[in-house]
C-alpha cells in the first residue's frame, strides 16, 4: 500500500477525526479558554491545531520508523490503541 494512495489516506483522516473526537472539544477548549482575550484564544487555537497537524503528519510518514527504534511491535501498538479508544 503507498504513502500515497488517496482511498488510504481518506480513511485514515476519518478516523483520526472519530477518534479524535473533534465534536466533543469545542466546549472544553472554550471553558479552558474562557479568560483569555479573543486573540489571545485565536493564537492558542492555531498553536494547537499547528502543533497537532506536524505531529500528526510526522508520525503518519515516520511513525514505523519510530516504533521499530523503540521495538515495539505495530500490530502490539494497534492492540493497545484499540485498548485506549474503547
Amino acid at each position: 500500500m503507498s504513502v500515497t494512495d488517496e482511498g488510504y489516506v481518506l480513511t485514515t483522516l476519518i478516523a483520526l477525526f472519530a477518534i479524535m473526537g473533534v465534536l466533543s472539544l469545542p466546549p472544553v477548549f472554550l471553558s479552558v479558554t474562557a479568560t483569555m482575550s479573543a486573540a489571545e484564544r485565536r493564537k492558542t487555537a492555531l498553536q494547537t491545531a499547528l502543533t497537532v497537524g506536524i505531529v500528526m503528519v510526522v508520525s503518519y510518514f515516520i511513525g514505523d520508523t519510530i516504533l521499530d527504534i523503540f521495538k515495539i511491535d505495530p500490530e502490539a501498538f494497534r492492540v493497545a490503541g484499540a485498548l485506549v479508544v474503547a
